[in-house]
């Protein structure tokens, strides 16, 4: 459990360090100029954001958490981000149950929208403490600008630096086990499907699911177990992409923003919250049977929901997707916990600042719980 749970928290860790590497290069390249427009413009933040979010996968949430901690974005944005996500959870949705996962998702669209914007009304300076405005740095001998060119990438390799040999050796050690399936970003799906399967299983046995439904489950099962689906299709392009950011830049950039800032600022912190959050939360579940227990407490169950969307992995709210595909529970109380739970994506938050998350998860409580009471005393 404790190998398993480390090798989660690297492949979140080793991703987050990915869009630190390629903002920082396009921000260092475009002189800031994009960072600013966006900063600028914050309603246009809110909307991003929240199509960011309904992403399946923790992809774009990982991308807005990134952009947050650098100051880009606002709170607001972040907020509308981690209602409309639901992490892995989305594919198993729309694998078990299509049309009630496309109503979800323009539900969490819509919300995400629209707390943004109150809470774009609410905390209009809310600011994180720990950066400065300035946390993306412009030098003003950047010559990131410059034409390429065979020899002047050549000579900056004749010398090379340690740093700049780590972060190459690093990216290629990524990219391998991502290519190998080391790294499969699909840690909640298996469990998920095989609750699923179980839950079939006994269903069978009571004569409510046939046979033909099972082996459909078995074959979603093996469905995602093998190959890549279009997210480490994207981790590996990235990945390929911050490789060749690595190769052509300047040693200054090197030193100064990739190794100065992205690295020794921010990898040991996010690679150990994120490891220390994942082993206590499987332990806790590993000790705790909750799918009993919400079975038997119905009057709670919106409550629960709500409490347990807290959690910042993708695992515990596999047990709403499977009462819900049980019909043992409605609809509201699955939309009140996607509403609430983030999957992996809120993990680099808490790692960077515990004030952000704990305000955006409190803001997102008080969403889904006011959705989650409405549908359930108006039966939806």
């Amino acid at each position: 459990m404790v190998l398993s749970q480390f090798w989660q928290a690297l492949m979140i860790t080793s991703f987050v360090m990915v869009m630190m590497l390629i903002i920082e290069y396009i921000n260092v390249y475009s002189r800031g100029k994009w960072a600013k427009h966006l900063q600028r413009n914050s309603r246009y933040q809110i909307v991003l954001g929240a199509f960011m979010g309904i992403l399946p996968g923790c992809l774009g949430t990982y991308a807005i958490v990134s952009l947050y901690t650098h100051n880009i974005i606002h709170l607001p944005a972040l907020v509308a981000a981690l209602i409309a996500t639901s992490g892995d959870e989305a594919y198993i949705m729309f694998s078990m149950i299509p049309e009630a996962a496309l109503k979800i998702t323009f539900f969490l669209l819509f919300t995400g929208i629209v707390v943004g914007y109150i809470t774009k009304f609410i905390f209009p300076s809310f600011q994180m403490k720990k950066f400065a405005v300035d946390h993306l740095h412009i030098h003003q001998h950047e010559q990131l600008d410059k034409p390429l060119t065979i020899s002047s990438i050549s000579k900056q390799w004749q010398n090379i630096s340690f740093s700049r040999a780590i972060l190459v050796f690093a990216i290629l050690i990524f990219i391998t086990a991502l290519l190998s399936g080391k790294f499969v970003h699909g840690h909640a799906v298996d469990d998920t499907h095989q609750i699923a399967l179980e839950h079939a299983h006994d269903q069978h046995a009571h004569g409510h699911v046939h046979d033909h439904d099972i082996h459909s489950d078995q074959e979603n099962i093996a469905a995602h177990s093998d190959g890549f689906d279009w997210l480490t299709i994207t981790f590996i392009v990235l990945s390929f992409l911050a490789l060749f950011i690595v190769i052509i830049v300047p040693e200054h950039f090197i030193q100064e923003h990739l190794w100065g800032h992205v690295i020794k600022k921010h990898f040991l912190k996010i690679l150990s919250w994120t490891f220390v959050a994942l082993l206590s939360i499987a332990l806790l579940l590993n000790h705790f049977d909750l799918h009993n227990w919400l079975k038997d407490n119905q009057l709670w169950v919106v409550l629960l929901a709500v409490l347990i969307g807290f959690i910042p992995v993708s695992g515990p709210h596999m047990i709403f997707i499977t009462l819900f595909f049980n019909n043992t529970i409605p609809f509201s109380v699955l939309l009140a916990n996607s509403v609430v739970q983030d999957g992996h994506g809120a993990l680099p938050l808490f790692a960077e600042s515990k004030r952000s998350f704990i305000l955006a998860k409190i803001i997102n409580m008080c969403a889904g719980l006011l959705l989650g009471s409405l549908g359930y005393f108006l039966n939806f």
